[in-house]
């Protein structure tokens, strides 16, 4: 952790979120893969793969992120990942392939808009 407390509150806020979304996409793990269809932008032998790998990342970074593990590292990659994810969804949402973001599974219904301001 670092000495800043209002750093450490974030890190905890955004490793929470990140832990439940991966969570979400552990339990029902058919949701995000149909997401990912969709979005037509993987070939659908490489979509379960990529569903599991994703999910295990969130997951890992939620969990480093709540308990202050290398936060230096983790925090860049996780920016980079919540900005990409933030493009994509702006690009699904805006071409019509998907409604949504997927990132809560289902679970937590946002409009685009809403989930990038999330992000």
């Amino acid at each position: 952790m670092t000495p800043d407390p209002i750093a450490n509150s974030a890190a905890i806020l955004v490793g929470i979120i990140f832990l439940l979304t991966g969570i979400a996409k552990i339990l029902e793990p058919w949701k995000f893969t149909e997401h990912l269809e969709k979005l037509a932008l993987l070939k659908p032998e490489s979509i379960l793969p990529i569903a599991l790998s994703f999910t295990g990342i969130e997951c890992g970074l939620g969990v480093a992120l709540i308990l202050g593990i290398e936060i230096k590292a983790i925090a860049p990659a996780t920016i980079l990942i919540l900005l990409g994810l933030s493009i994509l969804t702006y690009w699904s949402t805006s071409t019509g392939r998907t409604q949504d973001c997927g990132c809560y599974n289902g679970w937590l219904n946002v409009t685009p808009t809403q989930s990038l301001v999330l992000k």
